[in-house]
């Protein structure tokens, strides 16, 4: 298997308890820098653009959530990070948790309004749509406005939007095509960890009770937060809160 040299963005440190953040579709490592800021004084927060993101590399084949997984691993291992918790928003929720099913080195699984382990329920045109989307300002914009429950500032919206223009053709592909389209649910019985599942009660793309009814198959112990008012992009919308959350989880 190939490896990839991927990006990260790196917070704190010294001998705290490290967590490590996996993005969104559409974003990258910083979309979960309003998050990282109000943790780093106690814990040592790694955020990683994932292949095809941000100012990561991308490939000329479509990655799957495997690859996915395999390429935070050999990077978490350059970096000698051997004990975290572990954060995963979305398509990042997704690979976190077939993370967590390979690795033995992992303490808890935070999933933010995570991509369920079996395929995305995601229709022919739906799929044309996401895929006509790519590089497509106008679209992304109102792509952005969908998935958030209120309006976001001018400049929190133009960074997010930028986010989604950064991705590579190949890295927006992947994920449509091939990574939305995995079913990674026969992983999830090797994980033997503490799972917590964060919703937006806006959402429009999972809501609490379909992650409930889809997570708790798998993790009948997980503990489900609801954090009102948010929408899908809940690192960027409600970040204070989402911080909080996770200071408490860890702590």
């Amino acid at each position: 298997m190939h490896n990839i040299d991927l990006n990260y963005a790196r917070k704190g440190g010294g001998n705290t308890t490290t967590l490590v953040f996996l993005h969104y579709f559409g974003g990258s490592a910083q979309t979960w820098s309003m998050v990282t800021d109000q943790l780093a004084d106690d814990f040592h927060c790694v955020a990683i653009d994932l292949c095809g993101f941000g100012n990561s590399p991308t490939t000329v084949w479509e990655v799957s959530v495997h690859e996915h997984a395999e390429y935070v691993a050999n990077l978490l291992k350059e970096l000698e990070i051997e004990n975290y918790i572990l954060i995963g928003h979305s398509m990042g929720g997704k690979i976190a948790a077939y993370l967590a099913s390979k690795q033995t080195n992992i303490n808890a699984l935070i999933l933010v309004a995570p991509s369920p382990p079996t395929p995305e329920p995601m229709d022919d045109d739906k799929r044309q749509e996401m895929l006509d989307t790519f590089d497509n300002r106008p679209a992304i914009e109102e792509l952005v406005h969908k998935i958030t429950a209120g309006d976001l500032s001018e400049p929190l919206f133009e960074k997010t939007v930028r986010e989604h223009l950064q991705i590579s053709e190949m890295g927006w592909t992947s994920w449509i095509e091939k990574g939305s389209r995995e079913d990674i649910s026969s992983r999830m019985s090797y994980i033997n960890i503490p799972v917590t599942v964060i919703s937006g009660s806006q959402d429009p793309n999972f809501s609490t009770s379909v992650l409930k009814a889809e997570f708790s198959k798998y993790f009948p112990e997980a503990v489900f937060i609801e954090i009102e008012g948010a929408g899908h992009l809940i690192p960027v919308e409600t970040s204070e809160k989402l911080a909080d959350l996770i200071n408490e989880i860890c702590q």
